[in-house]
């Protein structure tokens, strides 16, 4: 498949420039064989900032976007990672004033990334990128049972700046990966502030949610989850470098399978083995007569997800009972 949307890449690129476009200065980067490889129609534009081996579109979109001397620019796409990409880098920008176009043929849209901009908070926008790789992108997950909406609602400055230092370097510092889980865990979960880790979370709020998979990711798994996003966010944040040095993928999440580059999801098993089964009764009662299918062979423990909340006989009571 990716073979053959690099064929068809290069046929669309090498034919757009046989074209007869009228006088219109048109430029192709990135579709041909070369990555490096760029083409005008204009003999006499200076291509030099247009030179890179950026394999997204996305980020070359950025590049030359910043690069360009025009005082208005017009972005064709329909990408939310595009629209927040211009966003963050909307002031590196020449340009006074910047839109994307998106909609369809007979109904156009035009977002003034300008306007949004002003409209946004400095700390806000500053770690927009990693709230929106934290929260799930094209290239990273999304946590279980947490909405981008959701999520907006509790973006606010102060526990924006938790997300500072994503994709700043190559190299992830141990004070940015516990700092994103904090927001993971506080901002998105919505847990005391007392609770910074995630498996932590976890145990507070089970049997506060109504299916376990609404729990937190374990703490394994989730910071494998910010390797990956902070892999990307620097990716992102570096859209205006025509030849950016990335770190390896290998040593941000992601394993190679059969030739791609897939996502290490843990290292550690999510249930102990140690960890005994348990079921989840209707009991009313203190679980103690035979009716109770909680006390029948194997005998399983109560939790607070069952009806009784462990607070009978068959549990392990309150949490200040031990």
């Amino acid at each position: 498949m990716s073979e053959n949307k690099a064929d068809l890449t290069r046929f669309l690129s090498e034919e757009a420039m046989k074209h007869d476009f009228g006088g219109l200065e048109v430029l192709v980067a990135g579709g041909f064989v070369e990555v490096t490889h760029v083409q005008s129609t204009n003999e006499a534009r200076d291509l030099t900032h247009f030179v890179a081996n950026h394999e997204e579109a996305d980020t070359r979109m950025v590049l030359h976007a910043v690069h360009s001397d025009c005082e208005s620019v017009v972005v064709s796409v329909r990408d939310t990672d595009v629209l927040l990409l211009f966003i963050y880098h909307f002031e590196q920008m020449i340009c006074k004033k910047c839109w994307i176009m998106c909609g369809t043929y007979r109904e156009r849209k035009y977002i003034p990334i300008h306007e949004v901009c002003q409209k946004l908070k400095p700390n806000q926008m500053k770690h927009l990128l990693a709230f929106h790789a934290v929260t799930g992108c094209d290239t990273t997950s999304k946590l279980a049972s947490v909405t981008k909406t959701g999520a907006w609602k509790h973006y606010t400055e102060e526990n924006s700046a938790l997300l500072s230092g994503l994709g700043a370097t190559s190299d992830l510092a141990s004070d940015v990966l516990d700092n994103i889980e904090q927001f993971v865990v506080q901002a998105l979960y919505k847990v005391g502030p007392d609770i910074t880790m995630s498996n932590a979370a976890r145990v507070s709020l089970f049997g506060a949610v109504k299916v376990l998979e609404f729990l937190p990711p374990t703490s394994d798994a989730l910071r494998l989850h910010i390797l990956r996003c902070h892999y990307q966010v620097f990716v992102w944040k570096n859209s205006h470098v025509a030849f950016p040095e990335l770190p390896d993928p290998k040593n941000c999440g992601w394993k190679v399978e059969g030739g791609r580059y897939v996502p290490i999801l843990m290292t550690l098993p999510s249930i102990p083995k140690s960890c005994p089964e348990f079921s989840v009764c209707g009991c009313k009662g203190l679980c103690n007569t035979k009716q109770c299918g909680c006390r029948k062979e194997p005998w399983v423990p109560c939790t607070k997800l069952c009806k009784c909340r462990a607070k009978c006989l068959n549990g392990a009571g309150d949490d200040d009972d031990e």
